[in-house]
């Protein structure tokens, strides 16, 4: 699937947002840093996590988040993690639900139509099939905390929800049992802060579910405690909320 296609499911759905408006207008509300729950959702669609299970439980996560916004207002963006998210257009998947108390023509406020719109656009992304290997997660977080950067208003709540199998295999890092070592992780903690790319996820309430959850080998338990030790020491160093019990193989409820 080219990126051209994907936009065009980005604009499908600005479009919904805005229905009898302008998707000038529409998009207007992607700009506004008013809204009071922004909400991002990364898709791991690198090899490790192309079986379809896998992929069917992200879609049922990613409705858990859609529901939860629609039911209060809000902003809900979608983006990939794969071998170079910095590398392509971002934010392919974008969906504004109304504050349930302003008055909106009924028309231009259908948060199930919305919802099966972004469910439909989720679906396309999660067919894709990465060519390249790697996994660079930390490049999405990156991502992650420029999108909240925009929208930092003290009352704005900030949740992130990555989907992915935890296992970062990029140029900026890999895991192997000597980089999954304590002494490794916090010398890549400081060399990170250091050259000012550590992001900063300060306000985020972070829920990591599908971690372990591999396609392509087992993973044995020991390794995943390892990797369940660096996400949870990268994510505190960043400022970030996530605690022991929203990470895991599923999201067993959110928020």
């Amino acid at each position: 699937m080219t990126t051209r296609r994907i936009f065009i499911t980005l604009a499908i759905i600005v479009t919904l947002a805005g229905a009898a408006s302008s998707v000038s207008r529409a998009r207007s509300k992607f700009t506004s840093s008013s809204t009071s729950l922004v909400a991002l959702v990364l898709f791991d669609v690198s090899r490790s996590t192309g079986n379809a299970a896998i992929r069917r439980e992200y879609l049922n996560d990613f409705e858990m988040v859609l529901t939860y916004v629609a039911a209060r207002g809000g902003l809900v963006f979608g983006d990939l993690i794969d071998s170079a998210p910095l590398s392509r257009p971002s934010l392919p998947i974008r969906v504004s639900f109304p504050s349930p108390g302003l008055l909106t023509n009924p028309l231009n406020n259908n948060p199930q139509a919305l919802i099966a719109a972004a469910m439909r656009a989720a679906g396309m992304l999660l067919n894709l099939r990465e060519r390249k290997p790697g996994t660079a997660i930390l490049d999405a977080l990156t991502l992650s905390s420029n999108v909240f950067a925009n929208y930092p208003g003290s009352a704005t709540k900030h949740y992130l929800v990555i989907l992915s199998d935890g296992i970062e295999e990029s140029p900026r890092y890999r895991f192997t049992n000597r980089t999954l070592s304590q002494a490794a992780i916090k010398r890549f903690i400081t060399e990170q802060r250091v050259a000012q790319v550590l992001p900063n996820l300060s306000r985020a309430a972070v829920y990591f579910a599908g971690a372990g959850t591999t396609a392509e080998s087992s993973l044995s338990s020991v390794k995943a405690w390892k990797i369940r030790n660096f996400w949870l020491t990268y994510f505190n160093a960043t400022g970030a909320q996530l605690s022991a019990s929203h990470y895991g193989p599923s999201l067993v409820r959110f928020p």
